[in-house]
């Protein structure tokens, strides 16, 4: 992901008419995929990546992407201190929880 933004740059400010530097840009989409991943340290769902349970029999209480978010909101306080625009990673962070209810 950091290389793909590294190589299409400030392409992507200008395509989107986008008001944040690169720099910004850059670090927020890396705290975005760190939240992402975040809600995948639970139990339920590494019991299905790693084959120990089968997703339709044993289904997560809560999607990842909803458990990344509710992290992230508990240590905004910590997580505010860093780069990046953290509201838009926790936005980007569970948005796919949005598209999966959806289906």
């Amino acid at each position: 992901m950091t290389t793909l933004l590294d190589e299409l740059g400030d392409g992507l400010i200008k395509r989107f008419g986008l008001s944040q530097d690169f720099a910004t840009l850059r670090a927020t989409a890396r705290l975005a995929a760190f939240l992402h991943d975040l809600g995948k340290a639970n139990d339920h769902f590494q019991a299905v990546v790693r084959g120990f349970k089968k997703p339709m029999d044993n289904p997560q209480l809560m999607r990842h992407e909803a458990l990344s978010v509710l992290l992230a909101w508990e240590l905004r306080d910590w997580l505010s201190t860093g780069e990046g625009d953290l509201m838009v990673a926790i936005a980007a962070a569970g948005a796919s929880t949005f598209d999966a209810v959806r289906r």
